[in-house]
């Protein structure tokens, strides 16, 4: 990400929903500001306008905050709906319209959906309509209404409660901070970056209104164990869909028991994702292992439920015998999606152990401005079939333990490596020459075990570094390969290997 940002994220609210005692909106941001920082181990700076007074237009300093905020926080509620359409200071209208304008141009921006209160889809702003939201709230499976979970809740319900879906906003603000976000600071610090992302992805498909509690305990669970949950977006079409199933390890379809509740557009999306995801299972290789669970809740199934879109998507799962049906509970459903994805890990593991691997060697300090070439770098030895090992980049958050740790990690995994990649950017030339005597005493000692010799490719990106024709003098050799930043590596790497 280029652009760097004052704040993480800004707050949105409508006044009314910040009336009550204690006032809702200021509890939820001081303890989400609290949350977010214990996660990224530093302060979280997240933004909020305390006065809210209201005027027709965004007051310069809103406009600034905006500008300066990698993501939106909209509080979503009846009162927000009737300040957007005019009925209050309108400022969470303009808000949302001038957010979405800086995410047109930086599509990397978040708008992360707060539903404090039920509102139907239709009438909520156009802007987040699509969005995933976190619920703070649920029906009374009896008679059917509203129970608002509230900060000063005693006991949480059977689906969740204020602290817990906080959590869930916090985490993911978190996640997407460490993989993302570089923060304005006058000593010209980084937080966190990686090279290397999560476990993997799940599709935890977009489902109807009425199971939306039961996605956000799966998506917590999957979050809490490592893993990315896709889609981010609520309706996707079918290129969306495609591409979001794809990226993923397995699909998981969490279908209401109750299809006479479900508006058409509703129920096409939840065919569609199901179709897809029953395509990408037919045409798997035999390594990727991907599948999909459907599942319904049993205890909500009675006679006189209306079950024709459970049985529609089964019979295409018994047809195709590419799905899972699991009948259960929603904790037997959190425990086996957390099972098959691992295994599908576990045997992607199995038929990685058969490739080749590569380390990565660069000069932290001196490259840390260069991760973006450092990734494509391993994107494209990835390509040509290696397991690619990654030293785990120092920051601010780690204590010396964890340094220590993560260095012998990174040692170790490297001595099995047969393939050694030294990325000559702008690290000095004696940790150059350092690291090169490293790799000559590795060879030595496989020579003498009957092992093949390390195979080197220096990657040269700095015009300071010596000439690639003394590389070629000085590091030459069959099994050394010298190639720079503008060469065709891809090329040169599958011609070499």
């Amino acid at each position: 990400m280029e652009q760097e940002f004052k704040y993480y994220g800004s707050i949105s609210y409508a006044s009314m929903d910040n009336a009550e005692t204690p006032p809702w909106v200021i509890v939820f941001y001081e303890k989400l500001k609290v949350r977010v920082g214990i996660y990224i181990g530093s302060e979280a700076k997240i933004w909020m306008d305390r006065a809210m007074e209201g005027a027709p237009d965004l007051a310069d300093e809103i406009r600034e905050v905006l500008a300066q905020s990698y993501a939106l926080i909209p509080i979503i509620s009846p009162s927000y709906v009737k300040d957007s359409e005019g009925g209050g200071g309108r400022w969470p209208k303009n808000e949302l319209v001038k957010f979405f304008d800086f995410i047109k141009a930086d599509s990397y921006r978040k708008i992360y959906k707060i539903e404090k209160l039920p509102v139907e889809e239709n009438k909520q702003p156009q802007e987040v309509r699509s969005l995933h939201g976190y619920r703070f709230y649920e029906f009374d499976e009896i008679t059917g209404k509203v129970i608002p979970y509230e900060p000063q809740q005693l006991r949480p319900t059977k689906k969740g409660d204020f602290y817990q879906v906080l959590d869930d906003v916090a985490q993911d603000i978190a996640n997407d901070i460490k993989k993302n976000f570089r923060p304005q600071s006058p000593q010209g610090s980084d937080t966190a970056h990686r090279l290397l992302e999560s476990k993997g992805s799940v599709y935890l498909a977009s489902c109807s209104e009425d199971m939306d509690n039961f996605r956000a305990m799966v998506k917590r669970e999957l979050i809490g164990h490592g893993f990315e949950v896709l889609p981010q977006e609520r309706f996707l079409d079918n290129s969306q869909i495609k591409a979001n199933i794809d990226k993923s390890l397995l699909s998981v379809h969490i279908v209401s028991p109750n299809s006479k509740l479900l508006d058409a557009s509703t129920r096409s999306v939840i065919e569609q994702q199901f179709d897809e995801a029953v395509k990408r299972a037919t045409m798997r290789t035999k390594a990727e292992k991907f599948q999909s669970i459907v599942w319904a809740p049993d205890a909500k199934l009675s006679e006189d439920s209306d079950t024709e879109l459970v049985e529609k998507i089964l019979q295409r799962a018994t047809r195709q015998n590419k799905s899972e049906f699991l009948p259960g509970s929603i904790e037997e459903l959190k425990s086996t999606v957390l099972q098959r994805a691992n295994e599908i890990i576990a045997s992607k593991q199995e038929a990685n152990d058969d490739r080749r691997s590569a380390s990565l060697v660069f000069e932290p300090k001196a490259d840390k401005d260069r991760l973006s070439e450092l990734s494509r770098i391993v994107k494209i030895i990835a390509s040509q079939k290696f397991n690619v090992v990654v030293p785990t980049l120092d920051t601010q958050e780690m204590t010396s333990k964890d340094r220590a740790q993560a260095s012998r990690d990174f040692e170790e995994k490297s001595l099995k490596c047969d393939t050694v990649v030294v990325y000559y950017g702008a690290g000095r030339q004696a940790w150059f020459e350092q690291k090169w005597e490293e790799i000559d005493k590795r060879d030595i000692m496989r020579k003498r075990s009957t092992e093949k010799p390390i195979r080197r490719i220096i990657v040269l990106d700095e015009p300071s570094t010596p000439h690639k024709s003394l590389c070629d003098a000085l590091y030459s050799g069959d099994n050394t390969l010298v190639i720079q930043r503008e060469d065709d590596v891809a090329a040169k790497l599958e011609t070499f290997l």
